[in-house]
């Protein structure tokens, strides 16, 4: 369908599925709604999600009566609030939490080592951004007397400010995953920008159609149906501004319950009734494998297939995700949800990767898939470009073969089943140290993996990478080798070399892919560092020549080689 975008004409195509009423309750209502959410019905629809969850849902954690409190949070009076320290007051009532966009250069009012004192004997209300005054509006609708919002409950400057961010950040699981609801602004941009707001065009929101007539004379003939677009999820939630903030997903993921603002109706999900809205207030039942939905938390299972693609479909959504301060939140953002998958997992979590993931896991791209166009797009690179070891000791460094080292689309290959089948290479040892010790899952300082693969040394010249090896015919004839930088800056001067380690074997492609390594030395250890990605595929494979695996043994060796990736 035609539409107008920044003046210009545009052709939309969706997909479309009709679903009888009788099996998907539809409140058709909301569609006509246009400048603002009518908070009374809004108010009325949380408020019995809430009932329901509370009182009905077996699997769902209640948390009416938590055993942890934050360190602060914000008590609600009828028309005053403030900061109240948990450690000397105890609250006796639950509390919520708020998930929401900072904005660019923020201004709004925080807490501060100034006037710490001063909030918790008042916070002026007039001062809050509008976000905010709505958000507790709410809460308060909801009897809830507590909330925690961080920018009002942790330090944001002043003496103390770095530490004090670093411990809660720690305690952010916890907070979470203890609250009553969480709060998910997802429409406002910024705090100074109202959640309250009205659909857009660009939403599709479900209608109503009579099929009588339409289908003839079957059992589908006479029904009232909902027609939903397949991208009704997508274009009302998660493609409003929250859905594009790093730190938002496992603050959804850890709650136990989650109630959006998004594109003119709340958005309700919790373990027994995900993917709710106010056009489907039950959920959508057995439906949502039509849909493009996001993870809603972490499985209640020891099972290592549902563990493993849960993960790999969560780390696929944070890495398109936008974070302010890479540099220092790439690995601190996911930390909290890290920490629960390896508990769940019974695995050891390593620099983004766990460790029965590994080597496999290495194999990721900075190529991002097609799937993901409406996601911000930015060129990749690498967070930081150190490349000297001595430079890398001195900062806070992910290693080069951590997916978290780089900032910008990346494209992991989900394992949710890592096979010996295609597997070429071995993870043998690691290292790592954390820049925190309280918080293993979060920030490195250093780490080390080492593996053992079949390698070849390539060189490059003006003309691209070449193989060295007495086969070079095969190389150039019978082969394609496709390199691809990590970082598009990072060029390789002429006459370089760089070893390929094979991970991957593709027997129906006649291809092996991998690491491209740059060696290094230090304190007369060799060490390898990534710089990219590789696949060397047999150009004739249409024919299905059955040599090609014994042509790349030749070329990169029978012996598995020993390396050392920082």
């Amino acid at each position: 369908m035609p539409m107008l975008k920044d003046g210009e004409e545009i052709t939309i195509h969706r997909t479309f599925q009709a679903v009888p009423i009788s099996e998907l309750p539809t409140d058709f209502t909301v569609r006509d709604r246009t400048l603002a959410l009518p908070l009374l019905d809004a108010i009325r629809n949380a408020q019995r999600w809430m009932d329901e969850c509370l009182s009905g849902h077996e699997q769902c954690q209640k948390n009416t009566r938590t055993k942890f409190y934050p360190t602060r949070l914000l008590e609600l009076g009828e028309s005053t609030m403030r900061i109240v320290l948990t450690a000397q007051k105890k609250p006796s009532h639950p509390y919520a939490t708020l998930s929401y966009c900072w904005g660019l250069n923020p201004s709004f009012l925080r807490l501060t080592a100034s006037n710490l004192s001063r909030f918790q004997e008042e916070i002026p209300c007039s001062e809050l951004p509008i976000a905010f005054k709505e958000a507790i509006y709410f809460v308060k609708s909801l009897s809830i007397r507590y909330i925690w919002i961080d920018a009002l409950c942790i330090l944001q400057s002043g003496l103390g400010a770095i530490e004090d961010w670093r411990s809660e950040c720690i305690k952010m699981q916890d907070v979470y995953s203890n609250c009553i609801v969480n709060l998910s602004l997802s429409r406002a941009a910024h705090p100074n920008a109202s959640c309250f707001g009205g659909c857009t065009p660009e939403a599709t929101l479900p209608f109503e159609v009579e099929t009588t007539g339409i289908y003839g004379d079957g059992d589908f003939a006479k029904h009232t149906c909902a027609v939903v677009s397949w991208e009704y999820y997508q274009e009302a939630l998660y493609d409003q501004p929250l859905g594009f903030r790093a730190w938002a997903l496992q603050e959804r993921i850890l709650s136990p319950r989650v109630l959006s603002f998004g594109c003119g109706q709340l958005f309700w999900d919790c373990v027994q009734c995900p993917h709710a809205s106010e056009s489907f207030p039950c959920g959508l039942a057995n439906l949502s494998q039509s849909f493009c939905l996001t993870e809603k938390a972490i499985p209640s299972t020891s099972d290592s297939r549902i563990l493993n693609s849960t993960w790999w479909r969560l780390l696929e959504e944070y890495i398109n995700c936008d974070l302010t301060f890479p540099e220092t939140d790439k690995l601190m953002a996911l930390s909290a949800v890290a920490t629960r998958m390896a508990s769940a997992m019974d695995d050891v979590y390593i620099a983004g990767h766990f460790w029965r993931t590994l080597p496999l896991s290495l194999n990721w791209q900075v190529k991002p898939p097609l799937t993901l166009e409406k996601r911000h797009r930015e060129i990749p690179r690498r967070i930081n470009g150190s490349t000297t070891v001595e430079e890398r000791q001195r900062q806070n460094q992910t290693p080069s073969w951590s997916w978290a080292s780089m900032h910008g689309p990346v494209f992991i290959p989900l394992l949710i089943e890592p096979s010996g089948d295609f597997s070429l290479a071995d993870a043998e040892a690691y290292t790592v140290s954390p820049v925190d010790e309280r918080n293993p899952a979060g920030p490195i300082a250093s780490a080390s993996l080492t593996i053992k693969a079949h390698c070849a040394e390539i060189e490059w010249t003006r003309e691209g990478p070449h193989v060295l090896c007495k086969s070079r015919l095969l190389v150039d004839g019978l082969y394609i080798l496709e390199v691809n930088a990590d970082d598009p800056d990072d060029k390789p001067t002429d006459g370089a070399t760089f070893w390929l380690a094979a991970l991957a074997e593709d027997d129906w492609l006649g291809m092996w892919e991998g690491l491209v390594l740059e060696e290094t030395d230090y304190k007369g250890e060799r060490l390898y560092r990534r710089r990219g990605h590789y696949r060397l595929y047999d150009s004739q494979m249409l024919e299905r020549r059955s040599s090609w695996r014994d042509d790349l043994r030749i070329m990169f060796g029978q012996e598995k080689m020993a390396l050392t990736l920082i």
